[in-house]
């Protein structure tokens, strides 16, 4: 069976900031978000920052929660996984419930990606989605 690799590589590779390991190991680290108060690479950054409105924000950060809870699931079960094809249909079910958790809430995997990717490289927006964050924590 084949992983769809093109949804949970990229969703979890976005979330997390740690290199993906093989699934065999799965180590993941927690959401990577720019530093407050760091300075953005260029004034593109800051045009971007912008082009999140925050109640896409909202959405997003509803989404990566939810995310990240499938992810701590999923990872507590690898573990115990027995084989590979085991590992690969628990891997398989985690990207189909993940990319589910996205759609949800209104996102496509990309637009997700693409919020998650601008967050790590952009301070203001990813003080942005901290907020957002902090109140629904």
């Amino acid at each position: 069976m084949k992983i769809r690799s093109d949804i949970i590589w990229v969703v979890m590779a976005a979330l997390f900031s740690a290199p993906i390991a093989p699934p065999a190991s799965a180590a993941f680290a927690p959401v990577a978000l720019a530093p407050d108060g760091a300075e953005p690479a260029n004034q593109q950054l800051d045009q971007d920052e912008a082009a999140f409105s925050d109640d896409e924000l909202k959405t997003f950060v509803v989404a990566v929660i939810e995310v990240q809870r499938i992810n701590q699931d999923y990872l507590d079960r690898l573990g115990a996984a027995t084989s590979n094809e085991e590992q690969e249909r628990m891997l398989q079910s985690a990207a189909d419930r993940m990319t589910d958790v996205v759609h949800k809430n209104g996102m496509t995997v990309d637009r997700f990606t693409e919020i998650l990717n601008h967050a790590q490289m952009n301070p203001q927006l990813a003080s942005r989605v901290r907020k957002h964050m902090k109140e629904l924590r």
